[in-house]
């Protein structure tokens, strides 16, 4: 048998007595899914580990990804973090590239993040805008995750 409910009093609670004398209250329960790692795997396979690079380069490798996800390619010199436009090309096949990345003299390492669109947009607006100088690891975007790195030898060191 259901009970029949009427109106306790007014108040900002959701609260009721049933016909029985009894206080019930309503309980709403919500439940946050929160999105499983895009990439379970993402690996430079070119150039090898420690290469020597100047000037224009491209670099790629596999990956395990679900799709949809924005990867940049950043190179690191000295803690600073350098944007290298496009953003990398992630492609059904599970392979990756990024055809133009600009190496300087003293880069590193080079890495692969992901980001959410939050990211992708602070990224793509730097690069609209021209702004390719260099950003702090405290000043990348929140909801990034490093997926991969890739140290490197520039000149003059090689």
């Amino acid at each position: 048998m259901l009970a029949e409910t009427v109106p306790a009093r007014p108040s900002s609670r959701k609260s009721t007595l049933n016909r029985f004398g009894l206080l019930c209250f309503s309980v709403s329960i919500m439940f946050v899914s929160l999105p499983a790692a895009a990439c379970t795997t993402f690996i430079f396979s070119y150039p090898p580990a420690n290469s020597c690079i100047a000037g224009l380069a491209r670099t790629g490798g596999d990956h395990q990804c679900k799709g949809g996800e924005f990867v940049w390619i950043l190179l690191n010199e000295g803690g600073n973090f350098y944007i290298q436009d496009p953003s990398a090309t992630i492609e059904i096949n599970n392979s990756w590239h990024q055809d133009k990345i600009s190496v300087g003299p003293d880069i590193k390492r080079i890495y692969a993040i992901s980001v959410d669109k939050i990211g992708n947009d602070f990224f793509q607006e730097k690069v609209d805008n021209g702004d390719f100088g260099a950003i702090r690891k405290n000043k990348l975007p929140q909801n990034h995750t490093m997926l991969a790195s890739l140290p490197i030898n520039t000149l003059p060191s090689c």
